[in-house]
């Protein structure tokens, strides 16, 4: 978000926006069952899902290709999605191989 919020309001409107995607699932998809989460129990890892349309061999892919390798693996589990073609460049591949779950999607209905 590019305005100025506190933390208070910016918690506020991630909540507002994570129940409108939860509405617009639930549309599509009467059965889905929302996750939630316990806050008793502590993570070994936390989960991270990096989404994009490109991981090639382009700005994106560039750029991004050393940060997963850069992740403390100990502290982090991190999930990749692309969701457009994939050219099989070695920048995809090092991606690929940096992250503990790659999945394309493309093609894939809601």
């Amino acid at each position: 978000l590019a305005y100025p919020l506190t933390d208070g309001q910016m918690c506020a409107v991630t909540k507002a926006r994570a129940r409108e995607a939860v509405n617009n699932i639930i549309k599509h998809r009467p059965e889905f069952v929302p996750w939630v989460p316990d806050y008793a129990a502590v993570p070994d890892r936390l989960g991270v899902a990096i989404i994009s349309a490109d991981f090639n061999s382009r700005p994106v892919g560039q750029l991004v290709q050393s940060v997963f390798g850069m992740m403390d693996k100990s502290r982090f589990e991190i999930f990749c999605y692309m969701f457009e073609h994939h050219d099989g460049s070695k920048v995809l591949v090092d991606i690929a191989h940096s992250v503990d779950e790659w999945f394309w999607v493309k093609g894939m209905s809601p």
